[in-house]
């Protein structure tokens, strides 16, 4: 409603305002807390499993191992930080600049390493069944821990730009505005896509 150029809000957007974020509140409160506690029991079975002996040997198990692991700070760090913001009104994030930088340069980075750790899983099963001996020798454990320790070091560099180019905008824990901003959204869809 517009009234003498000023905008004012009616009641039953107020409303709707209150209720949506009282959903987002509840939501955030209780299925992301389902999620974290699901996501941990999953994660400690799936270790379990692919650490048994006649597993751990095979080049695609190592891959699904150390995805599970890096998806740790995913569910722990990640997740917890988003169920105190959201849910309870517990904004660490936006506290301290440092902290704000850390927790999305860690973040960024347990997305991006199963992510990839997976990827690279199903590469390994094409070389594993290929019928050209050059290609099967590329699905060994030595190849493996190095590709592995290659995706972390790659994905901690690449992320690097968080820990320079994040601050606290309005209360936010968001990417510098103006033209890094919107590189740094093109660039995560794009990540994302792939």
């Amino acid at each position: 409603m517009l009234d003498n150029n000023n905008v004012t809000t009616c009641d039953y957007e107020t409303f709707w305002v209150d209720r949506i974020n009282f959903l987002n509140q509840t939501i955030t409160r209780y299925i992301s807390s389902i999620i974290l506690f699901v996501g941990n029991v999953g994660l400690v079975f799936t270790c379990l499993i692919f650490w048994q002996p006649t597993f751990r040997q095979s080049a695609c198990t190592m891959y699904f191992i150390a995805a599970g692991l890096s998806q740790v700070f995913t569910f722990n760090f990640a997740l917890l930080t988003r169920i105190l913001q959201f849910g309870y009104n517990i904004n660490t994030a936006t506290t301290y600049l440092w902290f704000c930088k850390l927790r999305f340069y860690l973040f960024y980075i347990s997305i991006s390493i199963p992510r990839y750790n997976l990827i690279l899983a199903s590469i390994d099963r094409y070389f594993a069944s290929s019928r050209n001996a050059f290609y099967r020798q590329w699905s060994s454990p030595r190849i493996v821990i190095r590709l592995i320790i290659g995706n972390i070091v790659f994905w901690c560099l690449i992320y690097n730009q968080v820990l320079i180019f994040y601050e606290i905008d309005g209360n936010q824990c968001l990417p510098q505005s103006g033209s890094y901003r919107t590189f740094f959204s093109i660039y995560i869809m794009i990540d994302s896509g792939i």
